[in-house]
Formats: C-alpha cells, sequence, structure tokens
C-alpha cells in the first residue's frame, strides 16, 4: 500500500493521482509503501500522461461529483500521522463503514509507537469517545490532560483490539 510520495502522504487513489500528477514527466520521484508488516522505498519514473478517452455524448454521462481527497495531519494528541478513512480503505481493511482515523505512520519512539499503534490501523474509539473523523480524535485530545491513560481501540487485521496509551 503506497502511503506517501515524495514525503507527501497519500489516504488513497485520488491522493495518489494528485501527488505524482503534480511531478514533471521523467521525474523520479519515491514511493514510502507498506509492504510485509514494514515501509519500504520504491523509485518510480513518471511518464508522459495517458491519453485522455474519447468523450462521452453529454446525454449518455453520467452526473458524477468530483471525489474529495482525504486530508492527512498530524495530531499533536499522540505523536503521528493520521488521514481520513475513504471508502475504499475501509473495503480494503474489512470495516463495514468508513469511520475512524487512519494511522498512516507514527514517530519512533513516540508514545503512540510505545503503545502498540501500528501504520493502516484505524483509530476507532478514544477514552470510550467514539472517532468518526479524524478531527474527532484531535478535538478529544483538546479534553483530556497530559499524562492521562487512554483505552484505544483500533482495526487490525479485520478485528478490533484494545489499547492502553499514555497522553503527550
Amino acid at each position: 500500500m503506497v502511503v506517501a510520495v515524495d514525503g507527501t502522504p497519500v489516504a488513497d487513489a485520488v491522493d495518489y493521482q494528485v501527488a505524482v500528477g503534480k511531478l514533471p514527466t521523467g521525474a523520479t520521484a519515491m514511493l514510502k509503501v507498506w509492504r510485509r508488516s514494514g515501509f519500504i522505498s520504491v523509485p518510480i519514473v513518471v511518464g508522459p500522461p495517458l491519453a485522455a478517452p474519447a468523450p462521452v455524448a453529454a446525454s449518455a454521462a453520467p452526473v458524477v461529483a468530483a471525489a474529495k481527497p482525504a486530508r492527512t495531519r498530524s495530531t499533536p494528541l499522540l505523536d503521528m500521522q493520521i488521514g481520513a478513512v475513504s471508502v475504499d480503505y475501509a473495503k480494503a481493511v474489512g470495516l463495514a463503514e468508513p469511520k475512524g482515523a487512519w494511522v498512516i505512520d507514527t514517530l519512533k519512539g513516540g508514545e503512540a509507537e510505545r503503545a502498540g499503534l501500528k501504520p493502516l490501523d484505524v483509530i476507532l474509539e478514544v477514552s470510550g469517545q467514539e472517532i468518526a473523523t479524524p478531527d474527532d480524535l484531535n478535538a478529544i485530545g483538546t479534553r483530556l490532560r497530559e499524562g492521562y491513560k487512554a483505552s484505544v481501540v483500533v482495526w487490525r487485521d479485520r478485528a478490533r483490539k484494545d489499547l492502553q496509551i499514555v497522553l503527550n
């Protein structure tokens, strides 16, 4: 699973296409890829754009809203980078619906890593409070005091897992 292009986090296929699309033809970029329980770096060379498909007659074209790319952000709560759970990601990891905060990466040696949070986990609850979006995680973080030992429920390997973390 590609999680970053040249250091820019990507949460889904749209983010990936945007990041690669900004690079000039012939440029070399490094992909950060999660594979077999670890990150690897994979170089790619950006090729020319593919030819656009033939236009469809206006009467035959379905009306489709543009997909809004998921934003990624760092959270001061747990020393990690989080993103929104897209429909595609939820389906890939076996969640019934796209909710929670996707852990893109954790700070090496940080509190999140020490508590057992791993990249690709989806945070579903903190201290009994449901996390629907990454913004919920940040909001909860502002209400809890530093040093508080919080229970965290994550989705990993198609199952819920309970963790304990000391907030920073």
